[in-house]
């Protein structure tokens, strides 16, 4: 009787949890409760910038969807690059290549939260491509420089804002364009043209009012004609080095800012420098804008400067098979005349750095490198490599996995 009694129970306390099993779930969450978002898991912030939710080639159509709490009383909203695109927990879209900020805001009564990642688009193979990682700062009227980029020879114009513009000067890993006249500020959406019409993704073009330096701030020559880059720089109207303060310019335009560097010590120097308008001349470097930066007064004199990558596996013709930018000029360097190759580290399965004469031979004394890093090959001129040079066309640097970026003597 017992083992029938304890069957009995346990029937019942089955037949309990079964009936419990099948009562529809409810959510606990109230319209009192602050918005979360669950999921999915966005990535952390890398060096105070977003990380990368997906990468993913252009043909891809990307969506993502939410869970957020309160469910029923929260509102999504998404951003692509700070402009709104989408409402609801679902996001849908194709893309053209390059980096976009991807950004989804959920809202109710009670306040709002947000996530934000980059997405990172592939072009195709062989289509014309922006570094995904650059900053590109411009102002109307303005040069800008696109560089770092692959497939850039393709590319015969440019469209900011719905206004195509005529490139420049365009290589394999670079071009010019000037920014259309009347863009006000804020950040456009580069499209880059080829001579079919086609149409690539690029990257944000950021246009600025402010005097901005770009280039030739970070090292001078003492005594020498100082050149520097930028935009707006007919706006400036001073520069400081120093304690030195400089108000006279050999020359002047809303690109180029050209002066004698001052009589100052060797060394490093804060620069810094006002606009017409009293506000601070602004410097472009490591992706930021700063109000001073810190130039390099030195000895040497800088005879090329740039960024050339270098592949000696390129075919003949290539402009990146080999640098060139000084080729001519070496053949007048003096003899005990020091000369330093700056170069950069290129992704690639090797690294080498070689100095030849124009005929690919290596010069007296120097032979082929490995490296690694970033770094400079220097040596020093004499005469068995100034006749080297002489006799065959001049000077090359060769390689591969490397990028020339300055040529300097001293």
């Amino acid at each position: 009787m017992k083992k029938i009694y304890l069957l009995l129970m346990a029937v019942v306390a089955l037949s309990v949890f079964t009936a419990c099993s099948k009562e529809e779930p409810f959510s606990t969450a109230t319209a009192d409760d602050f918005p979360r978002i669950l999921d999915p898991i966005f990535p952390n912030f890398e060096n105070g910038d977003p990380g990368t939710m997906a990468m993913f080639d252009r043909t891809v159509e990307y969506s993502i969807k939410v869970t957020v709490t309160p469910a029923d009383f929260t509102q999504c909203t998404w951003y692509i690059d700070g402009e709104q695109v989408a409402t609801g927990t679902e996001f849908v879209k194709t893309f053209d290549a390059g980096k976009y900020l991807l950004k989804v805001v959920a809202t109710n009564d009670v306040g709002e939260t947000y996530r934000t990642a980059y997405l990172s688009v592939k072009p195709l193979d062989g289509e014309p491509q922006t570094d995904p990682d650059a900053n590109y700062l411009g102002a109307p009227s303005c040069d800008v420089t696109v560089d770092k980029g692959q497939n850039l020879e393709k590319v015969v114009a440019v469209i900011v804002n719905g206004i195509e513009v005529a490139v420049r000067n365009a290589q394999y890993d670079s071009f010019t364009f000037t920014v259309p006249d009347g863009l006000a500020e804020g950040s456009y959406r580069m499209l880059l043209k080829d001579a079919a019409g086609n149409t690539y993704g690029g990257n944000l073009l950021k246009v600025t009012a402010d005097a901005l330096i770009t280039g030739g701030f970070e090292r001078v020559t003492v005594g020498a004609e100082w050149h520097m880059t930028g935009m707006n720089l007919d706006q400036v109207a001073s520069l400081s080095v120093g304690e030195t303060t400089v108000t006279n310019f050999k020359s002047q335009t809303a690109n180029t800012l050209v002066l004698d560097c001052p009589n100052v010590e060797v060394g490093p120097h804060a620069l810094s420098g006002t606009m017409k308008n009293g506000n601070k001349v602004k410097f472009f470097t490591g992706g930021v804008m700063w109000d001073g930066v810190t130039v390099t007064v030195t000895k040497e004199t800088t005879l090329w400067e740039g960024y050339h990558m270098v592949s000696w596996e390129k075919p003949d013709g290539d402009p990146n098979k080999v640098f060139s930018g000084v080729q001519q000029e070496m053949k007048s360097v003096g003899v005990g005349t020091k000369v330093r190759v700056y170069y950069d580290i290129v992704e690639a399965t090797y690294h080498q750095i070689q100095l030849n004469s124009g005929w690919w031979n290596e010069i007296p004394g120097y032979q082929k490198r490995d490296v690694s890093e970033p770094g400079v090959y220097e040596f020093v001129m004499n005469k068995a490599i100034l006749d080297h040079l002489n006799a065959q066309d001049g000077f090359l640097v060769c390689g591969h996995g490397i990028a020339v970026t300055r040529v300097t003597i001293e």
